[in-house]
């Protein structure tokens, strides 16, 4: 019995995502500053909260179009979304994986610190 599962649902609002969600009481939403991810954002946001979920957002990537990370930020204040935080494009993340690590682990008082931050907020919005 575990007090939290994460689970990684695929991309979009079709079958696979629905299956994903179901029975979920957290969704998590990853994506990055574009129109077509806002546009997805919206989409799996409403549709995990049909499912009763409570959402946040991580946006990946959000120094290469800050403008729209913003809008992200602002979308989720509007739509009661938690904005968890965002994360640069940062090639210290493919150096990790070759080295075996997480980037925890790789660079940990720089991009390591910001994934947990972000962790410590699933973990508080993931709580009964």
């Amino acid at each position: 019995r575990a007090d939290l599962i994460v689970a990684d649902g695929p991309p979009g609002i079709g079958c696979p995502v629905i299956a994903a969600l179901s029975g979920t009481d957290t969704a998590v939403m990853v994506t990055e500053p574009t129109v077509s991810g806002l546009h997805d954002l919206e989409r799996v946001h409403e549709l995990a909260r049909s499912f009763g979920a409570k959402t946040g957002v991580v946006v990946n990537k959000a120094d290469l179009n800050p403008e729209t990370a913003v809008a992200m930020r602002r979308w989720c204040e509007r739509e009661g979304a938690v904005f968890l935080g965002e994360l640069p494009f940062d090639k210290k993340f493919v150096k990790a994986v070759l080295a075996g690590k997480t980037i925890v682990e790789f660079d940990e008082d720089g991009l390591g610190a910001r994934v947990a931050l972000i962790w410590d907020r699933v973990s508080r919005l993931s709580a009964p």
